[in-house]
């Protein structure tokens, strides 16, 4: 596993900076880092998250990689899918 540091404008709806990645043997490094990124992103969103990989938590935390358009998108292309099954 490994831990991915995000900071997200909730009012911009994008991502501040570039996605730091943490192994799995520096949890600690990773929440320190969120916190100090806190501090200097007052306001922000900041964020650690634990997956496999980057693709990962674009899968299960979409929200801060794809605009709305894109998320409805991808919303619509799973129930079309799910309905093609029933």
């Amino acid at each position: 596993m490994n831990y991915f540091v995000l900071v997200y404008s909730r009012s911009r709806g994008e991502l501040l900076r570039e996605i730091e990645v943490f192994d799995s043997d520096h949890p600690d490094e990773a929440m320190e880092r969120r916190f100090a990124l806190e501090r200097e992103y007052p306001g922000e969103e900041v964020v650690v998250l634990g997956a496999e990989s980057e693709d990962a938590i674009r899968q299960t935390h979409g929200r801060y990689f794809y605009t709305v358009e894109q998320l409805l998108d991808r919303l619509g292309d799973e129930v079309a899918r799910m309905s093609s099954r029933a």
